[in-house]
């Protein structure tokens, strides 16, 4: 597994691999974004959010859904069960200092693109799927 070296700051995302989940920020007024398979959403500031499939729902924290890696896996999240499947791959971008950042600053707190469609398309849907293939190699 890569280190990362010191990072003062994470950008969290959330790529849909299949199925369908409802994302927000907390605190943040508005309707929930509702993402797709091939959809991938980045919070550039970290901030705190419900993901889910009912954000009406009573939040469980995700140390309670969060297991470790075995055999040199990836930690993997499972819960629920009644409904349709949905399936994605969560991680992080690290940098040294996002205070001041003028990019950063002015971006929403949920920023959604599309995998399948634009310039960095194919860049983006590789990265992803690679990612993907890795987790589906651990799975039992």
């Amino acid at each position: 597994m890569p280190a990362l070296g010191p990072a003062s700051h994470l950008i969290l995302y959330h790529y849909v691999v299949e199925g369908e989940l409802r994302i927000r920020v907390e605190g943040q007024d508005g309707e929930d974004l509702v993402l797709g398979a091939g959809e991938v959403v980045l919070l550039p500031r970290n901030d705190l959010h419900l993901i889910g499939s009912d954000l009406g729902l009573p939040p469980v924290p995700g140390s309670d859904i969060i297991h470790p890696p075995t055999d040199g896996g990836l930690f993997s999240i499972h819960h629920g069960g009644g409904g349709a499947r949905t399936r994605m791959i969560c991680g992080f971008l690290g940098c040294d200092s996002a205070e001041g950042n003028p990019v950063i600053s002015t971006l929403p707190p949920l920023l959604k693109l599309n995998a399948e469609q634009g310039g960095a398309a194919e860049w983006i849907r590789s990265t992803f799927r690679y990612a993907a293939e890795e987790r589906a190699a651990f799975q039992l």
